[in-house]
This record gives structure tokens, C-alpha cells and sequence, in this order.
């Protein structure tokens, strides 16, 4: 018994194909997490829907408006336990939020009542970009809810919410 020959040549081109295997997906796995991680998810449009969507939700209940709200007697931060505290150093100078909540008498259109908390620059930020049919990245994020109610004696209201996030540092 003799010993075997091996042929070399076929186990060097296998090896060069191993390493075209592996670039291929370090490049793949590197491509990956550099698109997963370089995009940017803005939720300030989502957080002033949910929001205004929890304000409407305290001040209605079963169909009926809290009438608290109506009289001017209604602190919506305490109420609907809203807390705009961050608790990051950033934002500690200045407001990011703004809430504006109105109540119309629905027959005639009259404003009985408006309550506006935050910075109240951001109405007219949201204004502009209404306008301009554009959101603008510096600009806060506004969302506009409008909702139909009655009080305990009958009595039709026209409610407006405006809500607007701002946090560009954090989000943008």
C-alpha cells in the first residue's frame, strides 16, 4: 500500500470560494444593520393623535361631556392625569407640549369655553404648516380632533383639541 496523492488545486480554489462566501455576508449583515439603524422613527405625529385622543376620552364620558369642563371648574393635567415632565436635561429649559381645547355651543358656533396649556407659540407653528400643506422638521407636530357631545341636560357642544409635540432633539 502506497500513499494517496492529494490534489492541492481543487482544495486552494475551494478556500478562495469560502472567502467570497464570507464577505458577502459580512457585507450583507453590515448593509443590514447600518439601514435598520439609520433611520429615524418620528413618533411626535402618533404622540399628539394619542394624546388628543386621551384628552377627548377624559372630558367625555358615555357620550356625555364632564360638565366640570363646561363650567371652567376642569384641570386637564390633573384630570386626565397628564404628566409633561421629561425628566431629561434637555428639555428642562424649555415646553414641548401644547394642548388647546375648546368648547362651542354646537347651534350657534359661539366659544363657551378655551383652555390652552404648553407653549402657546406651537398654535401658530401648526397653523403655518397647515398652510403650507408641509410638515417642517424644526416645527412641532399637531394634531386636530374635533368631536361631537352633549351634557347631562341635553345640551349640544362642539369640541375642539388641538395637541402639539415639539422634541425635535429626541425624535428627529
Amino acid at each position: 500500500m502506497g500513499l494517496m496523492k492529494i490534489n492541492k488545486r481543487g482544495y486552494q480554489l475551494l478556500s478562495a470560494y469560502w472567502f467570497v462566501i464570507l464577505a458577502i455576508i459580512a457585507g450583507a449583515i453590515i448593509s443590514g444593520a447600518l439601514l435598520f439603524y439609520s433611520n429615524v422613527a418620528d413618533v411626535r405625529g402618533s404622540e399628539a393623535d394619542i394624546l388628543s385622543g386621551k384628552i377627548i376620552d377624559c372630558v367625555i364620558k358615555g357620550g356625555i361631556v364632564n360638565q366640570e369642563f363646561v363650567d371652567g371648574n376642569f384641570d386637564i393635567l390633573q384630570e386626565c392625569k397628564i404628566n409633561f415632565e421629561e425628566g431629561l436635561p434637555e428639555f428642562a429649559d424649555e415646553e414641548q407640549y401644547y394642548i388647546q381645547l375648546k368648547i362651542l355651543n354646537f347651534d350657534t358656533g359661539v366659544e363657551i369655553r378655551k383652555q390652552e396649556i404648553g407653549r402657546i407659540d406651537f398654535e401658530q407653528k401648526c397653523l403655518d404648516q397647515e398652510l403650507k400643506g408641509k410638515i417642517e422638521k424644526t416645527f412641532p407636530q399637531c394634531k386636530r380632533k374635533s368631536v361631537y357631545s352633549i351634557d347631562s341636560q341635553g345640551s349640544k357642544y362642539l369640541i375642539k383639541v388641538l395637541t402639539a409635540v415639539r422634541k425635535t432633539e429626541k425624535n428627529v
